[in-house]
């Protein structure tokens, strides 16, 4: 698929947001990584927003 890393990225925000709390994800693709910490973070799953910096 042409944009397939833009579709996976787009997915996970979905799913986080109707409750998904793990996923099997390339953990090579940084901006991905970084929406998977942002949506933690949005989400309240983290105890303190110190994660989001490291992104």
């Amino acid at each position: 698929m042409k944009h397939r890393k833009l579709m996976n990225r787009t997915l996970l925000a979905m799913l986080c947001a109707h409750g998904l709390t793990s996923a099997i994800m390339d953990p090579f693709d940084e901006d991905l990584m970084a929406v998977a910490k942002t949506c933690d973070i949005m989400m309240n799953n983290k105890l303190y927003a110190d994660d989001y910096l490291k992104v």
